[in-house]
Formats: structure tokens, sequence, C-alpha cells
């Protein structure tokens, strides 16, 4: 049996190892290599990709599409690349002002009521939720608030 050590000056082995001596310059060179092949092969991979295939519950094979929407109206829209990865992806496009509602949600003390005349001056003829802690009767804050001039039929009054 032959000894062999390590020895930082004839390479990487003295003696008789099982396999060949490798040079430094041989092990960049082939690293370089094993890289470049790696590289090549993820550009490929990546370029490729127009559909991924999904497998689902029900084992069927469907596509799943990459979708762009750029076709806007509206100039601002143009500086987003709307992107979208869905099976059933909807179109995405701009909104109308009509088409755009928010709810006031509030919560409030039956000795603080008086405060939704000044929320429902600003609020306007939109939707409000109100949570009033308090065993009432909804039909009596409803009117109280009529009385404010809000308008209850835009109002959900619930108990907490």
């Amino acid at each position: 049996m032959t000894a062999w050590h390590s020895s930082s000056k004839r390479g990487l082995f003295v003696g008789s190892p099982p396999f060949k001596q490798i040079s430094t310059l041989q092990w960049s060179r082939l690293f370089l290599v094993v890289w470049a092949l790696f590289m090549a092969a993820t550009a490929a991979v990546f370029h490729y990709q127009v559909a991924v295939f999904t497998v689902l519950p029900d084992s069927t094979l469907r596509a799943t599409t990459f979708v762009t929407n750029n076709s806007h109206e509206d100039e601002g829209y143009q500086k987003y690349d709307f992107k979208v990865q869905s099976q059933m992806a909807p179109t995405c496009s701009p909104l109308k002002a009509q088409d755009i509602d928010f709810t006031l949600v509030t919560q409030l003390s039956p000795d603080r009521l008086k405060l939704m005349k000044l929320h429902c001056e600003r609020w306007g003829n939109h939707p409000i939720s109100l949570a009033v802690a308090a065993a009432m009767d909804p039909e009596i804050i409803l009117s109280t608030l009529s009385e404010y001039g809000c308008n209850t039929e835009m109002i959900t009054v619930s108990l907490l």
C-alpha cells in the first residue's frame, strides 16, 4: 500500500493516488466550462417560457398563459406594464368616477350621534356603516340620524 499525503508544492497529491493529478489551471478551466453551460441552459429555459403547464386537481393538463394588457386610452396607464399570470385572467381597464364608491365606517355611542350630522354633510349621498354600542332599537337610531339631516337609506346600523 502506498502512502500519500497532500502537498502544496507538488500539486494535489504526492505518491500514487487513485486518480490523476489536476492542476489549478485545469480546475479553473473546468469551472468556467461548467458555469458557461449552466448560464446558457438557464437563459434558454427562461427564453423558452411562453406557457407554463400546471396539473389541476382533476388531473387535467391546462396551459397558464401570460397576458399583457396595454390597451388603455388614458396616457397615465401607458407607463405601467400590466402583466397577469392566471388561468382565467380578467382584463384591466380604466375606471370611471361613477364606478367607484366608498363606504364610511364608524363606531359611536348613543350620546355621540350628533357627530354624525357633520359626517352626513361631508359624505353626501354615499353609503355609511354605523356601529352603535348600545342596546337600542335601530329604528330609533335611524330616526335620530334623520333629524340630523342624514339620508337614512344610505346608512346601515349595527348594534354592538
